[in-house]
Parts: C-alpha cells; sequence; structure tokens
C-alpha cells in the first residue's frame, strides 16, 4: 500500500517538504516504521498502531511516536479510498502528552547563545544561521535557495513547505553576510568545496558544534535551526507589530500558524502596550468629557 501510495498522483501533489517530513517515517530502508512495510496491511489494527507508536518514542523520541500516527493517518486513510483497506486503523489513535518538565522542542536562542555559535561557526554554517534568523527561512529552504533569490537589498523566495511567497528586507547584518564573502555556487549556502548541503547534513553540521559548544559549557542543549524561526518571530512580536505584518515576514497565511510565535514573544510587554494605550484613551475620554459637560 505505502509503495502505491509513493507512486499515486496524491503523492505527487504533495509539497517536497511534506513528502520529505513523511518518509522520514514510510522510507523503506530509513523510515521509523521500515521494519514493518512487509506486513499485510490487514495486521494493521487500532491497537497495533497504539504499539507502533509506542515503539517508536522508546527508540526515536515523543515527537517521532506521535509523527508516526499523523503520517499512517494519512497513508490509511488514501489506501481506505483506493480498496486496500475497510477502516482507518491509526484514525482516533490519541497523540501522547508531552510530560510538563520535557525541554522545549525548538526553543527560541538567546541573544548570547547566537553570538558564541556564530563566533564559532564555519563560514557556511555562519550563511545558514543568518538565512534562518533574520529571513526566518526553514533549514529545507536553507540548503536549496539559489543566489538569484537575492538583489542585495531584498530576498524573495517560494517557501517549499507552503509555496508561499516570501519576500525579506535585510537588516544591516544580513545584508552584510549575503553581500560579502566568496560565492562558490549557485546556492546560498555550499560547502567550502562549493557542493550543497543536504537537509540532513546541514543540520548535523549544526548539531555537532552546538554539542561541542554544550561540553565547554558555552551553550546549552536544544538549538536547533527552527528555533532562529522562532527567535524572529519573538522579536517581531515583542516590536509590537500588528499580526498582518508578521504573517508576511515569515510567510503564515492562518492566525493560528501566527499564534505559534507569539507564545516566545515577551507577553508583559505586550500587555504593556495594550494598557498604556488603553490609559491614554481614557485620559483623552475624560479630557473631551471636560470640554464638553452636558448640561
Amino acid at each position: 500500500m505505502l509503495d502505491d501510495w509513493v507512486a499515486s498522483e496524491e503523492w505527487a501533489g504533495l509539497k517536497p517538504q511534506s513528502r520529505y517530513s513523511y518518509e522520514r517515517v514510510i522510507a523503506p530502508k530509513t523510515g521509523f516504521v521500515a521494519k514493518l512495510r512487509d506486513r499485510r496491511v490487514a495486521e494493521f489494527s487500532t491497537p497495533f498502531v497504539i504499539n507502533i507508536r509506542d515503539a517508536i518514542k522508546e527508540k526515536h523520541k515523543l515527537w517521532a511516536g506521535n509523527y508516526t500516527v499523523k503520517v499512517l493517518c494519512v497513508a490509511f486513510g488514501w489506501g481506505r479510498l483506493r480498496g486496500w483497506c475497510e477502516t482507518n486503523p491509526a484514525e482516533g489513535v490519541p497523540l501522547l502528552k508531552k510530560p510538563a518538565d520535557a525541554p522545549t522542542r525548538n526553543r527560541m536562542w538567546t541573544t548570547e547563545e547566537f553570538e558564541v555559535v556564530w563566533h564559532h561557526a564555519s563560514a557556511p554554517l555562519r550563511r545558514a544561521i543568518a538565512l534562518a534568523y533574520y529571513a526566518g527561512m526553514r533549514v529545507g529552504d536553507i540548503v536549496v535557495v539559489s543566489g538569484a533569490t537575492w538583489d542585495g537589498e531584498v530576498l524573495c523566495w517560494h517557501q517549499s513547505k507552503t509555496g508561499h511567497l516570501v519576500q525579506v528586507r535585510a537588516a544591516k547584518p544580513f545584508r552584510d553576510e549575503l553581500s560579502t564573502g566568496e560565492r562558490r555556487g549557485d546556492r546560498i549556502v555550499v560547502n567550502l568545496e562549493g557542493q550543497p548541503y543536504t537537509r540532513d547534513g546541514l543540520q548535523t553540521l549544526l548539531w555537532n558544534l552546538v554539542k561541542r559548544l554544550e561540553y565547554l559549557g558555552l551553550a546549552k542543549s536544544g538549538l536547533c535551526f527552527h528555533g532562529l524561526r522562532h527567535s524572529l518571530g519573538a522579536a517581531l512580536y515583542d516590536l509590537g507589530l500588528d499580526r498582518e505584518a508578521r504573517k508576511a515576514a515569515l510567510g503564515h497565511v492562518s492566525d493560528a500558524a501566527s499564534a505559534v510565535y507569539e507564545r516566545d514573544g515577551n507577553r508583559r510587554a505586550a500587555s504593556d502596550r495594550a494598557f498604556l494605550a488603553f490609559d491614554q484613551r481614557l485620559q483623552q475620554s475624560t479630557n473631551i468629557a471636560r470640554r464638553n459637560p452636558k448640561r
């Protein structure tokens, strides 16, 4: 069934980012359920999917177990419509809840962490970090974005996850990074031999540096490329920008997607802005009332 799904028009119509993510679960050799691909579809029941979820959580991480349930639900949903199964065994399987003391996934970076990693990073990794932080670019886009998307002032590209156009007018540090340094290939981020990185290869490059800095006591665990996107989202929120401006900057369409990044912002500062504005409004209303008393 999975082979037929991957060969289908529906699969071909998925965004590259979605196909890449799904393959982390179903790829024949490296996917989380690779060893189960030879099982008959009839063997997959809801209790079996729950066992799969729990086993993958123990072998990998909680998010992997939950994501496997999501992908299997999509896969069996397709299979049910094609006659592979009468019901969807992954439908209704509850996702595992994150423990209250679990570390935050994709957490934002502090200014100090950014400076330390930037100082110790190689030139290619610094450029990738700049794209992630100053443009909010996801790692899947970082490894493929071409130099043609940069005109010296504005970076324009279509997100692989959504297909939406994002236009970033570069801040000075970002502009300096993109405008200086040797260009070794068609893509903005390439290795020292001028070859492009794979998504996993670039993430491993950052992971290895962060682990070394952790060992030296210079950084804490949990730093990743997507955390830089959250850092940008929080910074834009703290500036008091309206949600539509922040959605345009990060390539969001829905308010729900934008709200995820608001959780990392300084909500006390946002509350202070709201009540200062409210106080000003009250004072204006009071002054108007005093100037125009009712007789």
